[in-house]
């Protein structure tokens, strides 16, 4: 035989019967990159494949990938792949992959992160999905995408349908072969064998031809009326009958306990011996199940889970619902349900059980537990198994609406009305029910209605739910956490991102330093991103350089385009235009442009590109750009502190391009009297329009505690041009002096472009010289808009007069000044306007509203 590595490959029957034939047609294609073994139900394709590679000689590693139900969406396909790769050894203990099975990734680069998995192995790889068909078409274009990039390994799909892989353009770039229905059914000398194998001396060879020719060989159908020439003449063929007969027949030598140890266990999709002890009481349950395995009745997997083959288990499932009690049923379906909710990767299981089990108030639980796993892998397969309750059970539990409620909100950039009509039923439902009996039942409880309206996008309110569950937490025993296990780190993961929505950065940043313990590998990552986020966003560039720091570039590479990441882009963006890197800070940020819209954050990566344009001095495209990203956005929910921002980096894009009037009516339809971003886009308008004491205004913004450095830094320089202009130079100099402490403090560079460079550059010169690097290459954007305001009060008084009709000789007469010194202050007020003539200079006035 040989040396081969066979993962998942299913065991063969007790009384298998080989056929030579069909591994001989399997052999011709041993070499060929892809294999489509294509045939209705019931062909055959599954022990026909098994056999085969059980006996193929040679150095290989065969992975077996049945799908089912949970390959219906692309995640969950993909994660049954990865998932039998790691099996194999074909997955790494760290990396992209494992991050993706512990529920982290989304699906986006798995199947390219397969393929390298597979070229990298080092071994002949044969990988087989079975019931391909149950896959989604998606998960289809994948492996056709993927396929021509794989060497080494040979990929064999069983399938019930065609599918693309059997397109001309796959068979143009890659070998493959296909077998069909016809290539696997019995012929008759193989049917004359199967009857008498099955213990029917009797069974004639004309016998074996009727059935040949009745059932065209079809592997089922002919087993199927084997078995039913056993029957009493005259009785009905129902194939359900003959099948749960069948098996009762495979089974004759049990006694009652036997019989009742095997539609117990059958009402669980898999066991192992300790939850078959807990199922049938039997305190050993391992000689039961190897017995049913010698009599082809199941198998066991390399985890040591038995199962028994699907029309064995359908059959004995159907007798245990009719011969056993509703309420046992419901009960032991519990157990089973328990069992998996405590077992990796079976969540969805868990659910379904407890759904059949009718046991609503266990499912939340569980998909608190597996958030990640099953929100991103199995988001379809999870709202069709709780969509089984009646709409009565759905109404009668307020948790299993809000697990509706966030399955439907990932695929919706606005709640719709069945999303907030779902919620608020869901939350009426909790606010009527007595108060919880235990801390654990109140935090399951609290997160339920956080969830909700998280999913409603209600931020403000989430964020308080939020603060409820956080307290909930804290008064918790261990023995208490330990009972909620990683739905704590699920929940507070979640809580940190709707703090961070509603612009609630530093309790954002409070929150998340407590997940720094957690060990859940997804969650480590994007608990950096998310702190780099929030510091870069602070303005906090040292700290936000030290958590992006702490994530691999490797790790980085093969994250890009996963929701996650998003804390990330925005870092790096900030950080590189700090560095003045402004092509590369465009540049990353572009990079998550085409998924901006599943991303919730996304009017801070529209700041983050408007802000990029502005200190590089590129304004008109910065507008051009955000008023296309609001065309397309801009009915997304979004919290009033997330728009106030848009609304602030609007007013200075305008301002920056001399459009004042426009940056003045922005800020005049935003009330909100509490924004920062605000208080410092009306300074700047106020510098803009030679309103000084105006622009003095933002000066208690420095004072906040509750103001971010970036927020400091903007309103300390802006405060002190307006002094310097007001002629108090020692106040002037020592908001530079708070200014440069700050900057120099958090690594933040950018906001010294964005004030009146002339003035600030002669400030910087004449009392902080060593700071001169503070504006060493940047743009300036405010230059040319901001230039008004360095004109002294006797030019401000002569441009004002040069907007009237009144003549050089009045102006002088009137100033008590010569004609040549008002020609002298004419003079320099055009040059510092940059205009060539008095109608100009008296236009440029009234733009900049310095007259009326």
């Amino acid at each position: 035989m040989s040396d081969t590595t066979l993962v998942g490959v299913p065991r063969l029957p007790s009384r298998f019967l080989h056929r030579p034939r069909v591994t001989d047609r399997l052999d011709e294609h041993d070499g060929v990159a892809l294999v489509v073994v294509r045939a209705p139900g019931g062909s055959g394709k599954t022990l026909a494949l098994a056999d085969w590679l059980r006996r193929r000689p040679g150095d290989e590693t065969q992975v077996w990938v049945a799908l089912d139900d949970r390959a219906a969406s692309r995640g969950g396909f993909w994660f049954l792949v990865v998932r039998a790769l790691a099996d194999a050894g074909l997955v790494g203990d760290e990396g992209p992959l494992r991050d993706f099975l512990a529920g982290y990734l989304d699906v986006t680069f798995v199947p390219a992160w397969v393929a390298d998995a597979l070229n990298g192995s080092g071994r002949h790889i044969r990988l087989v999905l079975d019931d391909l068909h149950t896959a989604p078409d998606e998960s289809i274009d994948d492996l056709v995408r993927i396929l021509p990039r794989i060497q080494g390994a040979q990929l064999i799909v069983a399938t019930r349908r065609r599918s693309r892989l059997e397109s001309i353009v796959v068979r143009e770039r890659i070998d493959t072969a296909t077998i069909l229905a016809t290539d696997l059914a019995f012929d008759t000398a193989e049917v004359h064998q199967l009857g008498r194998q099955n213990g029917n001396d009797a069974f004639s060879g004309d016998t074996a031809e009727a059935i040949r020719a009745a059932t065209v060989g079809h592997t089922l159908a002919t087993r199927l009326a084997i078995a039913a020439t056993a029957t009493p003449a005259g009785a009905p063929h129902d194939l359900g009958r003959i099948a749960a007969d069948a098996v009762r027949d495979m089974i004759p030598s049990l006694d009652d306990d036997g019989r009742r140890f095997a539609l117990r266990i059958a009402l669980a999709p898999a066991v192992d011996r300790f939850l078959a002890s807990r199922l049938t009481g039997v305190a050993d349950a391992g000689p039961m199940l190897a017995r049913f395995e010698r009599e082809g009745l199941g198998e066991f997997d390399e985890h040591g889970m038995f199962s028994f083959h699907v029309l064995v288990r359908l059959a004995l499932e159907r007798e245990a619902e009719r011969d056993l009690d509703g309420g046992e049923v419901r009960s032991l379906r519990r157990v089973a349900a328990s069992d998996f909710a405590d077992r990796r990767g079976w969540a969805l299981t868990a659910v379904e059980l407890s759904v059949r089990a009718g046991d609503t108030a266990r499912i939340w639980p569980i998909v608190a537990q597996n958030f990640s796993d099953l929100i991103n892998h199995h988001d379809a397969e999870l709202e069709r198994v709780v969509s089984l309750l009646s709409p009565e059970q759905i109404a009668a539990d307020g948790t299993v609406g809000i697990v509706l409620a966030i399955v439907q909100s990932e695929h919706e950039a606005m709640p719709s009305f069945t999303l907030v009509e779902r919620v608020d039923t869901a939350l009426a439902e909790l606010a009527a029910r007595r108060p919880p009996v235990d801390a654990v039942e109140a935090f399951y409880r609290r997160l339920s209605e956080f969830a909700g309206l998280r999913s409603a996008r209600r931020y403000t309110q989430a964020v308080l739910a939020g603060t409820q569950v956080v307290g909930i937490l804290d008064a918790m025993t261990p023995d208490d956490r330990r009972r909620i296990g990683p739905a704590a780190g699920a929940g507070m993961i979640q809580i940190v991102i709707t703090n961070v929505l509603e612009g609630r950065m530093r309790q954002a940043a409070v929150l998340a330093e407590r997940l720094a313990a957690d060990t859940h590998p997804g969650r480590r990552l994007h608990r950096r991103a998310l702190v780099g986020y929030i510091h870069a966003l602070r303005g906090e560039m040292v700290q936000a350089g030290t958590m992006t720091d702490q994530m691999a570039e490797s790790r980085i590479a093969q994250w890009r385009a996963t929701v996650p990441a998003t804390g990330w882009y925005i870092a790096e963006s900030l950080m590189r235009i700090e560095r003045n890197d402004v092509t590369g800070a465009l540049e990353t940020i572009a990079e998550i442009d085409a998924r901006i819209a599943r991303v919730e954050h996304w009017p801070y990566l529209l700041w983050v590109r408007a802000y990029i344009r502005l200190v590089a001095g590129e304004a008109e495209v910065g507008l051009d750009e955000l008023a296309h990203a609001l065309a397309v956005n801009g009915a997304r929910a979004a919290s009033d502190t997330a728009l106030a921002q848009l609304v602030g980096i609007r007013s200075d894009l305008n301002i920056a391009a001399g459009r004042l009037e426009t940056a003045r009516s922005l800020l005049e339809t935003c009330s909100d009297s509490r924004s920062a971003h605000l208080a410092i886009a009306r300074a700047r308008l106020a510098l803009a329009t030679g309103d000084a004491g105006a622009a003095l205004l933002v000066e208690s913004l420095a004072k906040f505690d509750d103001a971010t450095p970036r927020q400091r830094l903007d309103a300390l320089l802006l405060v002190s041009v307006a002094r310097a202009r007001s002629g108090h130079r020692t106040e002037s100099v020592a908001a530079l002096k708070r200014a440069i402490a700050i900057a120099d403090l958090q690594g933040l560079r950018s906001p010294f472009a964005l004030v009146p460079r002339a003035e600030l550059a002669a400030l910087i010169a004449e009392e902080f010289p060593s700071s001169g690097e503070l504006l060493d290459g940047r743009a300036d954007p405010f230059g040319r808009a901001l230039a008004a305001v360095s004109l002294t009060d006797r030019e401000l008084v002569v441009l004002r007069r040069l907007a009237t009709d009144a003549t050089l000789r009045q102006i002088a007469d009137e100033l008590f000044v010569s004609l040549n010194t008002v020609k002298t202050q004419v003079a320099s007020v055009y040059r510092k306007l940059d205009v060539a003539s008095r109608d100009q200079a008296a236009a440029e006035a009234r733009r900049r509203h310095l007259v009326d």
